[in-house]
């Protein structure tokens, strides 16, 4: 296959000076920039990763490296990745590769130095792009047109790319979320459905990455009825799914400037507790991630300043939006209070109240709550002698 490329000034957005004596150690022809940074540049999006390729070996790149005075580090050498340290800029270098058996979830790979053959091992057209130092954009399947087009496609049959790594399936709905401006191919989708199943050997971590994704795309209204339609969504996740309630607050999310894959997730398990702890097992979630997971379960408090004291702003906000979206109706006082919202500390101490003569310990725990209880009903506004006259008349009524 004859690799189509033309001239650019792409590289002008991913060239730094050390970027530059990287290539001229390695050689400007053996060395390029591929995968999303070059798809980023041609969508002009933020660019935040750069990958790098090289037609050489890991230990010649390394040994170019070190000669020149600068550090290498063996990242990953038996997958062909080294680290280079210039002038203070780390940057990853990957060897150029071709499958030789691949299982689903890895890979065994071997080196090569044909680069049309190392861009035939990714995912998506778009993915296989490369690009020189000098700006000679190289696209050996369409995959420029598929950009500008906004098409989401796989490079080859999709049958072979979803069975080398089942996770691809999830990177086609979070790609489309993202970038797709056209309908999924119907063929891929038939080979989505076909091939669910291998979804339930993937680790919960990087279902989690991708998932996280898809949940706060701006085409997830899009994205989920398909997921759910091949069975994808019920490979790692119990049904039902409530995808219209999660709409409504990814409405409201992007209008308050909230967005949340967590509190998109609790929606879409229907706020049921089982059902989200079952979630956060199977995609290991941390244990914070999981706690906030299940507390926008709990229906906002009638006085907003409880969930404020005791939960945080992001979980009453959060709170706030999803009974909108549940209800069709956002309670703007409230919401206006968490907005403004600077948390205070209850103005008395438990040195304030040993020194009410009140014994260490539970009683001492006990007056405390009863205080803040009534702080907090009266909007976290009582200053400190305000909190003392009250501690005063309540442990004498008490």
């Amino acid at each position: 296959m004859t690799s189509e490329k033309q001239q650019t000034d792409l590289h002008k957005q991913l060239l730094t000076p050390s970027l530059l004596l990287l290539a001229e150690l390695l050689g400007s022809q053996n060395f390029r920039f591929v995968g999303g940074a070059v798809r980023d540049a041609i969508l002009e999006r933020p660019i935040h990763d750069i990958d790098l390729a090289t037609s050489l070996m890991p230990e010649d790149v390394m040994q170019l490296v070190e000669e020149a005075g600068y550090k290498s580090i063996p990242t990953g050498l038996s997958h062909g990745t080294i680290t280079a340290v210039v002038k203070g800029e780390t940057f990853e270098i990957t060897t150029l590769r071709k499958d030789l058996v691949t299982d689903g979830r890895r890979a065994e790979v071997a080196f090569t130095d044909d680069w049309v053959e190392d861009a035939a091992r990714r995912d998506f057209t778009m993915n296989a792009l490369s690009l020189s130092v000098d700006g000679v954009l190289y696209d050996p399947f369409g995959g420029v047109g598929h950009c500008q087009q906004g098409k989401i496609r796989f490079v080859g049959m999709a049958d072979r790319r979803i069975q080398e790594d089942y996770l691809r399936i999830l990177r086609l709905f979070r790609f489309q979320g993202q970038l797709g401006r056209q309908p999924l191919k119907k063929e891929d989708l038939i080979a989505v459905a076909q091939n669910h199943q291998g979804i339930k050997n993937m680790s919960g971590e990087r279902l989690w990455q991708e998932f996280a994704k898809i949940l706060v795309s701006p085409g997830v209204a899009q994205v989920l009825p398909l997921m759910i339609e091949t069975q994808v969504l019920s490979a790692f996740l119990d049904s039902p799914f409530d995808i219209e309630k999660l709409l409504n607050l990814a409405t409201l999310e992007t209008t308050h400037s909230a967005t949340s894959p967590l509190s998109r997730l609790a929606l879409l398990l229907t706020l049921e507790p089982n059902r989200m702890k079952s979630a956060a097992k199977r995609l290991k979630l941390s244990r914070k991630e999981k706690d906030s997971l299940l507390a926008f379960a709990v229906t906002p408090n009638d006085n907003i300043y409880h969930d404020l004291v005791f939960d945080g702003g992001e979980i009453a906000l959060r709170r706030l939006l999803i009974q909108a979206a549940c209800t069709g109706s956002l309670n703007s006082d409230s919401l206006t209070i968490v907005q403004n919202w600077k948390q205070p500390s209850l103005p008395v101490t438990g040195k304030d109240l040993r020194d009410q003569g009140l014994d260490e310990g539970k009683e001492i725990g006990e007056a405390l709550r009863r205080l803040q209880n009534w702080w907090i009903a009266r909007s976290c506004t009582p200053d400190r002698q305000a909190c003392l006259d009250f501690l005063r008349t309540d442990l004498f009524s008490n």
